[in-house]
């Protein structure tokens, strides 16, 4: 599996960004990021290093980063959003929203993300290619909808 089918997609990962920072919601940070480099169209997965990679007692980023691009200056990015792995929203996703809770599944090579009532009731449902991608559409629903 290629790393970009572990993550949420750049469209996705900045849809998330923007409906946080509107309604005022802060987000966990992540290991890796969708950047865009100035001169660059298009966004690449980055990691930025930090300071603890390299030295345990500290823990500022770095501001270097290694990207499908490679070698990655933080000044040079111009645009960037948290793509969360399947991990990462998996804590980020709740098991219960008031008297509702979520169910993620696979079925035939399909991954489903469903908000489901107590009875049962499918409430709203995401289906996708990948499962990081189903679980972060859900996670936007539940944040559009106020229900983190």
């Amino acid at each position: 599996m290629n790393k970009e089918n572990k993550v949420t997609s750049q469209p996705l990962a900045k849809k998330i960004h923007d409906k946080a920072k509107e309604k005022g919601f802060e987000l966990p940070e992540s290991e890796i990021w969708w950047a865009r480099i100035k001169g660059d169209k298009k966004f690449h997965l980055t990691k930025w290093l930090t300071q603890k990679e390299f030295n345990k007692d500290k823990t500022e980023y770095l501001g270097v980063g290694i990207s499908s691009a490679g070698s990655v200056e933080i000044e040079e990015a111009i645009e960037y959003y948290r793509a969360y792995d399947i991990a990462e929203l998996g804590e980020m996703l709740p098991k219960h929203t008031g008297g509702y809770f979520l169910k993620i599944q696979m079925d035939n090579k399909f991954y489903f993300s469903t908000h489901i009532s107590e009875d049962y009731e499918d409430l709203h449902q995401e289906e996708e290619d990948t499962f990081a991608e189903a679980m972060g559409k859900m996670f936007y629903y539940l944040l559009d909808n106020d229900l983190l």
